[in-house]
């Protein structure tokens, strides 16, 4: 596991801790491991992001 994967990780089990149903991040930092507790939507583009959170 690298650092950057870690980190991810742990960011993944606050948002979860802080009550987060679903997270938005980067696909390249999409960890390999599944959370039950939070939802991972990977997006490779800003647009994709937006995308997600607004709809259009």
């Amino acid at each position: 596991m690298d650092v950057r994967e870690r980190r991810s990780q742990e960011r993944i089990r606050e948002a979860a801790k802080l009550g987060f149903k679903r997270m938005i991040l980067l696909a390249a930092n999409q960890p390999k491991e599944k959370d039950a507790e939070i939802a991972l939507v990977p997006v490779r583009w800003l647009d994709d992001a937006l995308e997600e959170l607004f709809g259009r």
